[in-house]
């Protein structure tokens, strides 16, 4: 059974037992959600335009849970994830490896929840009323990845996130007809000392780290961890190919820097 307050989301099924260390503390799951609702969420897609081959765009969560375009079910899905109790419950399962100075579980729950983006949302759309003081956003955005026919790429490499993030998730939506190779999430260790401006980087030098281990792009598969100075991830590069690459990225913020 999973913890209460995930109970829903895509991290019902996570428990400490799945957490893994190396190269730093994450989980996979697979078959994050039941296969129908997976298959509803997957067929009411919204369509996102590209800006060109691996480049990534966007939808916002705010914008999911809150605009007539999208259907009901991504809205719901979207506000499902959008909760202090989803970023507390997901603290409470990673336990000691959610590490300060990572905010732990009643911290979390006494935070005012604003949205990432929300203050060039609308006031009809009806953002939380502390989105002015908020200092806690959170965002279950819809990422889609330009198709890349004329040559192989990744959108973004060996990288550490935010420095004000507190965990990064990605949920995989792969179209089932794409049978491109690559695509996945490599999880890296450094190779020494992590070098100065690291959080600052859109990508570190790949002789400054160590590939680990790659989740693969896969259908309803989930990866999830704690933010810190380890926690190296990059996109492994996908061959030519056709078809975008989809994932919902789910992530919380606070308003100051951690490292």
């Amino acid at each position: 059974m999973g913890h209460p307050a995930l109970i829903g989301t895509v991290f019902e099924k996570l428990t400490a037992d799945v957490i893994r260390a190396d190269p730093f503390p994450h989980a996979v799951i697979e078959n994050a959600l039941p296969p129908e609702r997976y298959a509803a969420l997957a067929a009411a897609k919204p369509e996102v335009k590209t800006a060109g081959p691996n480049r990534r765009s966007a939808l916002p969560g705010w914008l999911l849970a809150t605009m007539d375009f999208v259907d009901p079910i991504w809205a719901d899905f979207a506000r499902a994830h959008l909760t202090p109790r989803v970023v507390a419950g997901l603290a409470d399962v990673f336990g000691p490896d959610w590490r300060p100075p990572l905010p732990d579980a009643p911290d979390l729950l006494g935070m005012k929840p604003g949205w990432v983006g929300g203050e060039v949302a609308p006031v009809k759309t009806g953002l939380p009323a502390t989105q002015d003081e908020a200092d806690l956003f959170l965002d279950c955005r819809l990422e889609t990845i330009g198709a890349s026919p004329n040559g192989p790429g990744s959108h973004r490499r060996q990288h550490l996130d935010l420095a004000c993030r507190y965990f990064s998730a990605l949920f995989y939506l792969r179209d089932p007809e794409d049978d491109t190779k690559g695509g996945g999430l490599t999880l890296f260790r450094w190779a020494g000392d992590a070098p100065a401006g690291a959080f600052e980087a859109f990508e570190v030098d790949a002789d400054r780290v160590e590939p680990a281990v790659t989740v693969p792009y896969a259908a309803n598969s989930l990866v999830v961890f704690p933010n810190g100075p380890t926690a190296l991830h990059g996109a492994e590069e996908r061959a030519a190919t056709r078809f975008q690459r989809h994932y919902v990225f789910i992530t919380a913020e606070g308003s100051a820097d951690l490292w």
